[in-house]
């Protein structure tokens, strides 16, 4: 999602409806011992993750702004501003419960900087870097949050549908203000998408559809939610999904995005029903 100033309003919005969460008695040995694993929801995605009867609910906002756009002769520069919110245990009627704040658990925003590189026509590789804070109104606890990677896309035209072979390395970890201990983990991922027009048109448009298959392979385990007794440790998952393309791209409260879907993710025991808007990858 690209972030200009007549699309700070949703931004802001969320921002503030959000802060007003509730308060909470913690021991202060749980504040200690307890991992802030939700740190790590900025590089999870959107989704209803399910792991021992719970749901946890990630909504991932993606905002960027383009410093200097790639061209023939120079790389392009990226701007990355997500903000990641998370509720525990939520229920969609919930959405019209005027104490929905009551139910807002974290907030993490992490931004960064991306150098996008064009090698040729059909691959781009883009390092990046980042650096942020999040925050869980349960315990008041705060997480710094740091990640650095390279991606890489190969994108393939044919006559009758695209190919998209995404990989992407990524190190990531965080640290509290409560002690010194760290969670560090890194990551390989590799995607592929295929993508079919559509032979009508949709609200004047002409559509697609992608189906895409993911792999993450976790080099070192993650223990990949912090709302649990016994934390489950995760090495292997993987996705497959669909999603719906327009061109021109469609917009979604004046924001434009490329791409909307669904996708499942599976593996050491956590189910991941997630809500993909653009490229999945």
């Amino acid at each position: 999602m690209e972030f200009s100033g007549q699309k700070t309003k949703l931004f802001l919005f969320l921002l503030i409806i959000l802060l007003p969460a509730r308060s909470y008695s913690v021991n202060p040995e749980d504040l200690i011992s307890s991992q802030i694993n939700y740190a790590y929801a900025n590089y999870l995605g959107t989704g209803i993750y399910t792991a021992a009867d719970r749901d946890v609910q990630v909504y991932h906002l993606p905002f960027r702004y383009t410093i200097r756009e790639v061209s023939p002769d120079t790389g392009g520069l990226r701007l990355r501003l997500p903000v990641t919110i998370g509720f525990i245990d939520f229920d969609l009627p919930d959405v019209i419960d005027p104490n929905l704040p009551s139910t807002f658990e974290t907030l993490t925003f992490v931004p960064g900087i991306q150098y996008l590189h064009q090698v040729n026509d059909n691959w781009s590789l883009s390092p990046f870097i980042d650096f942020g804070i999040g925050h869980d109104f349960e315990t008041k606890n705060n997480a710094y949050v740091y990640g650095a990677g390279i991606n890489s896309l190969f994108v393939f035209k044919y006559e009758s549908f695209n190919l998209e072979i995404y990989n992407e390395f990524l190190f990531a970890g965080n640290t509290t203000d409560i002690n010194d201990v760290r969670n560090e983990f890194s990551r390989f991922q590799t995607g592929i998408n295929f993508q079919f027009p559509l032979d009508f048109k949709a609200w004047g448009r002409d559509p697609a559809v992608s189906v895409y298959y993911l792999n993450y392979l976790y080099f070192n385990k993650l223990e990949f939610i912090r709302y649990l007794n016994d934390p489950i440790e995760v090495s292997v998952q993987n996705e497959v999904g669909v999603t719906f393309d327009t061109s021109p791209d469609m917009k979604l409260v004046g924001i434009p995005f490329s791409r909307i879907g669904l996708g499942y993710r599976f593996g050491n025991d956590i189910d991941v029903v997630r809500l993909v808007f653009g490229i999945p990858f």
